[in-house]
């Protein structure tokens, strides 16, 4: 608790690098990409017809090259959207109340915005140093950082996607594992080592 009051930005990506490390064990990169990336350009798809490749081989090796590019991103966004139970959206927070800035928090039809603009926000923080907004802040207590609030009040008036507060996304990311985690042993049979020695 005291690493997310004093650092609350490494805080936010230690999080962020949970939901990604169990969405890359779960997730098919390549899948993902084919659920979530645009379609291949046109020009793609042009060059790829003046080669004598099908479209549908060029679709497959497109999804499979944004898969090694951008796999971590697409199986990030995947696990969130396949695993966050509906429940999330009606339930309040049993740590965090989060009640007063029910207006920060974001809309379901705004999801994959909202962790599109999380996992970025984790990239940029990552490979170009660049801070997480203050607004992540809010909702930690009574007491927060002027800057958090100035930083959230900006936001709002700017409109469009905002970033998350810490504690919102700790309530997404500790749902969406615990909800994988149980479909798994639920999925799972009894030779797979659920109850037995097997698989220990």
């Amino acid at each position: 608790m005291s690493l997310l009051y004093e650092r609350s930005d490494l805080a936010y990506l230690l999080l962020t690098e949970a939901v990604e490390a169990v969405a890359t064990q779960i997730i098919d990169a390549t899948a993902a990409a084919k659920a979530i990336a645009p379609s291949p350009p046109g020009d793609y798809q042009r060059r790829a017809a003046e080669l004598g490749v099908t479209a549908e081989h060029a679709r497959e090796l497109y999804f499979f090259g944004e898969a090694k590019k951008r796999g971590p991103t697409y199986q990030f966004r995947a696990f969130l959207q396949k695993f966050t139970p509906q429940r999330f959206w009606r339930d309040e927070d049993d740590v965090f109340h989060f009640h007063r800035y029910r207006g920060m928090q974001p809309k379901a039809e705004k999801f994959d915005k909202t962790v599109r603009l999380t996992y970025s926000a984790r990239s940029d923080f990552v490979h170009a140093g660049t801070p997480y907004p203050g607004a992540i802040r809010m909702g930690l207590g009574n007491m927060v950082d002027a800057r958090a609030a100035d930083d959230a009040l900006a936001q709002a008036l700017e409109g469009g996607t905002r970033m998350p507060p810490f504690v919102w996304f700790e309530r997404l990311a500790q749902s969406a594992i615990l909800e994988s985690l149980r479909q798994t042993a639920q999925n799972a049979s009894p030779a797979a080592g659920i109850s037995g020695k097997e698989g220990q």
